[in-house]
């Protein structure tokens, strides 16, 4: 929020009219305030945090991948410290493809392709999912690409981690319909001195959703959002 702020504050597009801004958290310097922003947004106590669907359309809206996936750390840790969710993680398999279109599988033990792994493992490119996921079931998540339109498994569809499975993990919709996702395939340019490849990435195409980017917040039906 600005230090000096009138009736309407233009950021961006967005006009945010100053009586819809109820609570003001500085967790730069105040590390309690980080609690207390995520009470205010997901609830304090287990009723709220057993039932992911009274908090599936609240969320925290960040301007920098860092911040995302932070608050998403806190929030899933903090609600699977209460509810004893189950847990698991979920590592991406990587090839690069060079100009010719050959891949080259990535092998951890070559230091070239370690350093390349960082990076791969790195949320710096947007709509891709993380190398390295996890996830607590009751989780809720954004789906990162359309699977299934007619059913309502659409592009940054916000679902609820039901079951996790070590092939597939079982999501809920709104409506109460659980499909099984699979993992997909990825493809992207990492920039950089990698520029001249394009990795492959084979991921489930999930990304947690307690926190958002503000570019990730467009067109999204939100509650309660923390900003």
């Amino acid at each position: 929020v600005p230090g000096h702020v009138n009736n309407n504050e233009t950021i961006g597009r967005r006009i945010i009219r100053l009586p819809m801004v109820t609570n003001l958290f500085n967790t730069s310097s105040n590390p309690s305030a980080m609690q207390q922003a995520c009470s205010w947004t997901f609830g304090d106590d287990c009723n709220d945090l057993h039932n992911p669907v009274t908090n599936q359309y609240n969320t925290i809206v960040c301007l920098k991948h860092k911040r995302r996936r932070i608050y998403n750390e806190y929030v899933s840790k903090r609600r699977a410290a209460q509810t004893k969710a189950r847990s698991k993680h979920y590592y991406a398999t990587h090839k690069l493809e060079i100009p010719e279109g050959d891949e080259i599988p990535l092998d951890e033990d070559c230091p070239y392709n370690n350093e390349m792994l960082q990076e791969l493992h790195s949320d710096n490119n947007g709509g891709v999912p993380d190398g390295d996921l996890f996830f607590h079931e009751g989780d809720v998540a954004l789906l990162a690409v359309s699977l299934d339109r007619a059913a309502g498994l659409a592009k940054n569809m916000r679902v609820i981690i039901r079951n996790l499975g070590q092939y597939r993990i079982q999501v809920q919709l709104k409506n109460g319909y659980l499909a099984s996702i699979p993992r997909v395939i990825f493809k992207f340019c990492p920039g950089g001195m990698y520029r001249q490849y394009r990795v492959v990435r084979r991921q489930f195409p999930l990304i947690p959703a307690y926190a958002i980017t503000a570019h990730k917040a467009q067109s999204q039906n939100i509650n309660k959002a923390l900003l």
